[in-house]
């Protein structure tokens, strides 16, 4: 009996050794954290364009788009299947567009598709991708290099090696060609006058992968002197930045006048480290008010797309088109404060009007589990208007997703305050935020803030907040100002019932406005 047990565990073992196995899904597990991306593009669009792109299924379809990356990864035949659906659809609406160069044209797809989303991270993201699998045809390692979303880089200038360091010298002496600063300064005049404030980063490579950390005691440019770096850069250093900010150093009136093409910068500093190549790179150094803009238009978009997937398909085309409308183009200048707050507040009445009336239909379905709730009611809680910096009024209400408390602080504040640090922290529960995505408009709080204009403090009530002047009642007819209700959290409570004839448990649902 025993060796028959044997036997046949040996059978037992060999027949599922040879069957074919499944490898796990790397993709789904790489595309997780950005799961929460907001695409504008609904489920049926994505199985349609998944098919023209040669997507066969609708899971390959989906994981494909929900990381922005993959789109700077498509080749340009696919990009322009993509764009000219794009354009059927009525997201996009210039035809011009199309004959762009591949990487131009995905950055448009990225911010059509991802409104509100930093399209520098997804290309970031795709470099790191193109790298992995294409070691020996990859470039320079940007997705490496510490950086915030404050700093958004535009494109290399120039990519130049650095001659060895010869024995017993503690200076290290850089020359970077004029031709290429003065074609961009050329093509920036002919452009239409923005007022982005483009600065140029000077990158020292140890190796393809690695940045060398500028701990440097002085920095000379075309011998101007060593006084050339300051306070102000140290202090970059020391936050854990690896670019040197060149634009204020270097004479442009001089770079600019140069007739001969051949002409360099000649740069002293004193580094040690064998440094192997350096490159140059246009970037876009954001304000605190660019920033905030930034947040209500990423803000805005995300909570759409959140109301288009909880609707029914026949109702989601509907808020596309609306959202469509109100969201700005992807060359619109975005730096405008006040129309970029009414988008915001456009977005939300539009799109909460639309989703209010899609879901009136189920609402006598629903009537009577409404009326069996159980309410648990709350004490007053006392809410500030008043920003924990500075303690101004807040302006621009703002909250990380993370933070579980009630009070707001102003965004224009927190990026003012925080512009340059790596890691940015909340002024009142202290937690950390990686980057803005973290971060996002409270609008309730904003209708608070404009509903009542001279208070400093209001009181959550039964989920409403109102004044904190006890003479006020919101249920008196006379008064005109109307309170502003926060979202309510249902919580479910199982109770279960020890009589044996019940076959199910009943479950007690307590609000808490």
């Amino acid at each position: 009996m025993q060796s028959t047990s044997i036997f046949n565990r040996g059978l037992l073992l060999q027949t599922t050794g040879n069957r074919k196995r499944t490898k796990p899904d790397w993709t789904s597990f790489r595309t997780r954290k950005w799961r929460s991306t907001p695409l504008i593009l609904t489920i049926d669009q994505v199985r349609h364009i998944g098919k023209d792109i040669g997507l066969s299924t609708l899971r390959k379809a989906d994981e494909h788009f929900k990381d922005p990356a993959n789109v700077f990864l498509m080749s340009k035949p696919k990009l322009v299947i993509l764009y000219n659906y794009m354009l059927d659809l009525g997201i996009a609406t210039s035809k011009t567009m199309v004959r762009m160069k591949q990487a131009e044209l995905a950055r448009v797809v990225v911010d059509l598709l991802y409104p509100g989303f930093p399209v520098w991270r997804a290309r970031d993201r795709a470099e790191r991708l193109f790298r992995e699998s294409h070691p020996v045809r990859s470039g320079l390692a940007y997705d490496l290099v510490p950086t915030t979303d404050v700093f958004e880089r535009d494109q290399e200038l120039l990519r130049v090696p650095v001659p060895p360091l010869e024995e017993e010298m503690t200076e290290l002496c850089l020359s970077i060609p004029i031709k290429p600063l003065q074609d961009y300064a050329k093509k920036r005049v002919k452009r239409k006058a923005d007022d982005k404030d483009i600065r140029l980063h000077l990158y020292l490579w140890l190796s393809k992968w690695m940045t060398w950390h500028p701990d440097l005691t002085y920095f000379s440019v075309d011998s101007h002197g060593k006084g050339q770096w300051t306070k102000d850069d140290q202090e970059l250093v020391k936050q854990g930045y690896r670019h040197i900010d060149i634009t204020d150093k270097v004479d442009w009136h001089s770079v600019l006048e140069q007739s001969n093409e051949k002409s360099t910068i000649d740069i002293k500093c004193d580094c040690e480290a064998h440094i192997k190549e350096l490159s140059v790179c246009t970037v876009w150094c954001k304000t605190p008010l660019e920033m905030t803009g930034q947040l209500y238009l990423q803000s805005a978009s995300t909570h759409a797309v959140r109301i288009m997937e909880n609707t029914p398909r026949q109702q989601q085309p509907v808020i596309q088109r609306q959202m469509m409308e109100i969201l700005p183009s992807p060359y619109a200048s975005k730096s405008d404060i006040q129309q970029l707050q009414a988008i915001f507040d456009s977005c939300f009445k539009s799109v909460e009007y639309i989703n209010t009336q899609s879901s009136s239909n189920g609402a006598s379905d629903n009537g009577k589990n409404d009326e069996e709730e159980e309410e648990l009611i709350l004490g007053d809680q006392s809410i500030s208007l008043l920003d924990p910096m500075l303690l101004s009024r807040l302006q621009y209400p703002a909250r990380g997703i993370y933070c579980t408390h009630a009070s707001c602080f102003d965004a224009r504040v927190f990026f003012l305050c925080q512009l340059l640090r790596r890691v940015w922290k909340c002024y009142i529960c202290n937690i950390q935020y990686k980057s803005i995505q973290d971060l996002y408009i409270d609008h309730e709080m904003a209708q608070a803030l404009s509903t009542y204009p001279e208070d400093e403090r209001l009181v959550l009530r039964n989920g409403v907040l109102m004044p904190a002047d006890p003479s006020f009642n919101r249920n008196d007819p006379n008064n005109t100002t109307s309170p502003v209700p926060t979202p309510s959290v249902v919580l479910e409570d199982d109770d279960d019932d020890d009589d044996d004839d019940d076959e199910t448990h009943s479950i007690k649902k307590q609000r808490i406005s």
